[in-house]
Parts: structure tokens; sequence; C-alpha cells
């Protein structure tokens, strides 16, 4: 969807602005551009294995929340080492899990992390409308965290993920 959406904007900004060629767009194996110097790819994370080995400046990965941890540590970041690139994290949540500590990570300003949280109320393409009927259709819980961008435990979680938190020893001391 991003890409799509990347070679909408590239075709309209050279309309606007009488470029000679616009971006030379590839959809086969995996969906390429080329405008002047840059290159964009997209590829999917749930194929970590066709990630490895690649470059990039600015690594973008959509709904980071439902991908596995090591999709993020082990080979997107990686793939700026050589760049010193920037990563974008965007996602619905999903628990508090790997892209929850990353938006906590933003909040502390640890690790030059910046987070922020966009609940679908301030977007101006949704209509208010349409989440009253959402807030009637679904649970409070899938709202909430939808549509309010919550960071909510999983449904079946026994126990808090704060509360597991505060009993977790970060460092043993040494052995006496």
């Amino acid at each position: 969807i991003l890409f799509d959406r990347t070679v909408e904007l590239l075709d309209g900004w050279c309309r606007m602005h009488g470029c000679r060629a616009g971006p030379k767009v590839k959809r086969s194996p995996h969906p390429a551009l080329e405008f002047g110097p840059h290159r964009l790819s997209a590829r999917s994370g749930h194929l970590m294995h066709a990630l490895r080995g690649h470059e990039a400046t600015t690594v973008v990965v959509d709904e980071a929340a439902y991908l596995p941890e090591a999709a993020i540590t082990e080979v997107a970041m990686p793939m700026l080492a050589t760049t010193d690139g920037e990563m974008v994290l965007i996602s619905t949540p999903n628990g508090k899990n790997h892209f929850w500590r990353f938006f906590e990570m933003g909040r502390q300003g640890e690790h030059g992390v910046w987070s922020m949280r966009a609940p679908t109320s301030q977007s101006p393409l949704v209509k208010p409308e349409f989440l009253a009927v959402q807030r009637e259709l679904i649970s409070d819980r899938a709202y909430r965290v939808e549509y309010e961008a919550e960071f909510l435990d999983g449904a079946g979680q026994v126990f808090r993920t704060e509360a597991i938190e505060q009993c977790t020893v970060p460092e043993l001391g040494p052995l006496s």
C-alpha cells in the first residue's frame, strides 16, 4: 500500500512540475522504483530471508506490531548500519509487545527514538459518523485498540504486562 501511494505521489508531482521522466516502476518479482538517483523497494517482512543483505537509508515498517520482533531487530536494523539511516515503525497496537517497547523508548527519549500516538479521530479523512458506527458494532476493547491506538494487554492475558515487569529482575547481582 505504501509503495503504491508513493508511486501515485511521484506521478502527481511529476505532472505538476513537468518532469522529463517519471519514476521507473517494476512490479515483479517485488515492487521497486527508480527516480533519478533514488531507489525504493517494497518487501514482505514475513519473508525475513528475502530482506537480508540489503542496505538502506530509510526503512519503513508498516504494521510493525504484527511482524516478528526479529524482522525488525535482526533483519531491518542491520540494513541501516552502514548508512546511519533511520527506521519508521507504523502500526496499530497489538498488545504490549516489541512495538510497544519501541513506543515506550520514544516516550522516554531513549536511544534517539521518537514516538507519536495518533488516534483515528485526528484524521481529517475519517468522518466522526463512521467512528460512531464502529463504536456500536465492535467491542470497547477492539475500538480502543483499532481506533484510539491504545496499547492494551492481550484479551486472554492473565497478568497485566506492568505487573509482570515489576516482578522481573533486570540484572542479577553478584553471586556470593
